[in-house]
């Protein structure tokens, strides 16, 4: 019984972190002008505040 339950506990953690994924909706990219924020629309950030990674 408890080989089993450890069993089930290796199994419940490999699919918890094996179907887990990053989403990432917007990157900063260098262009003529400068540094921009693209959206993941495919469209640049302006006059708004971007939330990245916990920051403004």
């Amino acid at each position: 019984m408890r080989k089993r339950k450890l069993w089930s506990l290796v199994i419940l953690c490999l699919l918890v972190f094996g179907c887990s994924m990053s989403v990432f909706a917007g990157t900063f990219e260098e262009t003529s002008s400068g540094w921009h924020y693209r959206k993941d629309d495919g469209n640049y950030a302006r006059s708004e505040w971007v939330l990245d990674q916990g920051a403004y």
